[in-house]
Order: C-alpha cells, then sequence, then structure tokens
C-alpha cells in the first residue's frame, strides 16, 4: 500500500456500530471508541509491528478511600506514539485513568493505570486520521458512517447449529467452537473486562460485517438460553469471547 492508499484508509468514515457513548456535562452523551477498536483499527490500516507507543510519564493524582467504601486511584500518563512508515510521525499526548476496588488497592491502581495509558494511545492516534477517532471531534459527524450495513454471513467461529434446549432442570451441553485451552488462556479472568472485552470485539465484528447484533443475541439465547452476556456464566462467556475472537482473528 502506498502512502496516497495509507491516508486515504486512515481518513475513512467510522461505521455508527463501533461508536460507544458515556454520560457527559449537561445530560449530554459523548461518542468514543473503545480502546479495543482503534488497537485493531491501527493494526489493519499500518500492520502489526508498523506502529508502536511508549509510556513516558505516568503520575498519581490521587489515591484513597472510595464514596461507597473500598479503594480507587487516579492517574495520569503521557505517550508517545511512532509510525515510522508515515515519515517517522510522533504524536505526544496525556491520558486519564480511574480504578476503584472494594478489597485491593492494587487493583484499583492497576485498572486506572492502564484506563491511563488506554486513554492517552487514543488521544495519539486521533492524529492520524479521522477512523481514527477525529471524526467524533466534529459536532456534525459528518465523517460517520451512518449506511445500513449489508446481509452479514454467517459467523465462521458460531456457524453451527444450535443445540436443542435442555429439559427443564437439566443444564443444556456447551458445544466448543476452540479447544477448552484456548479458551482459559484467551480470555481475561476478571469478569468486567471479560464483558468490556466481548462488548468491544462485537462491535469489531459487526463492523466488519461478519455478524449482526441480533444474531449474536440468537446466537446466546440458542447455546444458553440467556438475552444478555451480564447473565452469562463465566465459563459461557469465556466461550463466547473464544468465538469472538475467532471471528475477527
Amino acid at each position: 500500500m502506498n502512502l496516497e492508499e495509507l491516508r486515504k484508509k486512515l481518513d475513512e468514515k467510522i461505521p455508527r456500530d463501533v461508536i460507544s457513548l458515556r454520560d457527559g456535562g449537561g445530560n449530554r452523551k459523548l461518542s468514543y471508541l473503545e480502546g479495543w477498536y482503534v488497537i485493531d483499527r491501527l493494526n489493519q490500516v499500518l500492520g502489526q509491528g508498523n506502529w508502536a507507543y511508549v509510556t513516558e510519564e505516568m503520575r498519581l493524582v490521587h489515591e484513597g478511600e472510595g464514596p461507597k467504601g473500598g479503594f480507587v486511584a487516579h492517574y495520569i500518563a503521557r505517550v508517545r506514539l511512532e509510525v515510522p512508515g508515515l515519515g517517522h510521525c510522533i504524536f505526544v499526548d496525556y491520558g486519564y485513568g480511574d480504578g476503584s476496588d472494594k478489597f485491593s488497592p492494587g487493583k484499583a491502581h492497576e485498572l486506572a493505570v492502564k484506563e491511563a495509558v488506554t486513554d492517552a494511545v487514543k488521544r495519539c492516534a486521533k492524529n492520524l486520521g479521522m477512523s481514527m477517532g477525529l471524526a467524533l471531534y466534529d459536532k456534525t459527524q459528518e465523517n460517520v458512517d451512518d449506511g445500513e450495513a449489508e446481509p452479514a454471513p454467517a459467523p465462521r467461529a458460531v456457524a453451527q447449529a444450535a443445540p436443542k434446549p435442555a429439559p427443564i432442570g437439566k443444564a443444556a451441553p456447551v458445544q466448543a467452537a476452540v479447544p477448552s485451552s484456548a479458551v482459559s488462556e484467551a480470555a481475561p479472568e476478571d469478569r468486567d473486562q471479560l464483558n468490556q472485552m466481548i462488548s468491544s470485539m462485537a462491535k469489531v465484528a459487526m463492523a466488519k460485517k461478519l455478524t449482526t447484533a441480533n444474531e449474536l443475541r440468537k446466537q446466546m439465547k440458542d447455546k444458553w438460553g440467556k438475552d444478555a452476556k451480564e447473565d452469562l456464566t463465566d465459563a459461557e462467556a469465556k466461550q463466547l469471547y473464544a468465538e469472538l475472537r475467532g471471528m475477527i482473528a
């Protein structure tokens, strides 16, 4: 891919399906891209190994007890993003992260540090083009793609006959799309992180038109009798994580 083609890819529109919303001031909803999507986009456009980031500074700004007990921590990180293939572009920016945990101050600090780095990487990446998040800084969002998605092909990892619902009082067997060892190695152990990763990968899969939200909901209903990822057991959630990972690999 030559430089002109690369720049066109970087400035492609962002699919509406991959944009998340969070509460902002004045009862507004703010649009943002999750870290998983931005890193995947960097790999897809630039190529794995053709970009890198370095955490230059990590500063603790507050730690203490949370409003409802437990521990909280707040960090600011400075990150440098380098892209040698674009004339050795270098971008430096700051990110913020906070973390909380009911029992472990170390876990609160870990979550805050990770969030601060991810936020800084995303802020650096937006300088590369519209598809990396810059489009969301425009209030009109004219570089967000609201087009109707074409019919999605059958998902690779879940294109199998769904098991019949088990009789009441009996557990339905779970069909493994990948070896159980791969599931345990790939999936995060923390359930909140696992649910977040499932949401992120589902958005990537939908952006690539590999599946739809309705198909994913039907898959969970057919296989496990559940309507949402939060209702899945840890084993079922890890299975869904592995299937989504295989789908977008």
